[in-house]
């Protein structure tokens, strides 16, 4: 994806874009010829605003006093919420990733490459992502969507192709091809051993447990934390944890008194409030110290275990 956008150069093949054979000896070039990439790691200065970062990224003749107004339009109109004057270094992995996408589409590319979009973005970001990428191709835009995760090619793919060791092995059509397929052409064939798996009995005694916690985000721009709930069991020797809800990654620290739902305590003589002031110097933060119990299993026990 480099050596298209002219980021590297090929030491050999070539080329096509829209029917010529094309060289691209810079970023600047790509663009030019109606090219965008936005890639896994972000180029952007934490200092400068948003609209700060986009315009080192355009053309002198592009930048203009109007340029927040076009970002703030633009944003709007492909559901891409950000505020033009907000500084980076404030913003969310998810809204960086919308100030990458925003300037790329001030630039009008008509194929636009995005390199593991989802890696940094929490379930309802990413699922924010597919909306804007769904409306960009119905306009007419090309979309390399660059990823391993193949619920994702199917979701939002006609054609995949599937490389391996840098070689391309195989193409296909994602919609009517099983995961596991793709899967085994990405990587080869891998023979693994059954095995049966533990399961944790319905009698087994739950120390603690949180249900339905939710809160609305403080942030105009946040992500809202919906219907946390999870429990921790004992099973034999080690824990077991089970989790479900909507828990961006981070966000646990912020639940407190304002948030709806109710955490309970099993640990004998022991109060949900006692277990919130173990966690932290606050006794209005149960989910903080909870979050512990979300290990791998059998490792290191959290506060709960060892009081």
């Amino acid at each position: 994806m480099k050596i298209i956008y002219g980021l590297l150069q090929a030491d050999e093949g070539t080329i096509t874009w829209e029917g010529a054979p094309v060289a691209f000896t810079d970023p600047a070039a790509a663009r030019a010829a109606g090219i965008g990439m936005v890639f896994q790691h972000f180029a952007l200065f934490e200092t400068l605003t948003v609209t700060e970062n986009i315009a080192l990224a355009l053309p002198e003749n592009q930048v203009s006093s109007t340029l927040a107004d076009e970002i703030l339009d633009l944003s709007k109109r492909y559901g891409l919420a950000l505020d033009p004057n907000r500084a980076v270094h404030a913003l969310s992995s998810g809204e960086r990733q919308r100030v990458e996408i925003i300037r790329c589409l001030l630039q009008d590319p008509r194929l636009l490459i995005l390199d593991e979009p989802t890696s940094v973005l929490t379930p309802q970001e990413a699922d924010s992502l597919f909306v804007t990428l769904r409306r960009l191709a119905a306009e007419g835009r090309t979309i390399l969507y660059i990823s391993h995760k193949l619920p994702e090619i199917q979701a939002l793919c006609d054609r995949a192709t599937i490389l391996r060791a840098g070689k391309v092995v195989d193409s296909c059509d994602p919609r009517t091809t099983s995961p596991a397929l793709m899967a085994e052409k990405m990587v080869g064939k891998v023979e693994r051993p059954t095995r049966r798996a533990t399961h944790l009995k319905a009698d087994a005694p739950v120390r603690f447990s949180v249900h339905n916690l939710t809160r609305k985000a403080d942030d105009p721009l946040g992500i809202d934390l919906k219907t946390i709930s999870f429990f921790r069991a004992r099973r034999g020797n080690s824990w077991a944890c089970g989790a479900c809800g909507q828990w961006p990654v981070g966000a646990s620290g912020g639940l407190g008194r304002r948030s709806a739902g109710r955490a309970r305590n099993h640990l004998p003589g022991r109060s949900a409030d006692w277990c919130a002031a173990r966690g932290g110097a606050a006794r209005d933060r149960p989910v903080l110290c909870a979050r512990r119990a979300l290990g791998p299993l059998g490792g290191a026990r959290s506060r709960f275990d060892r009081q």
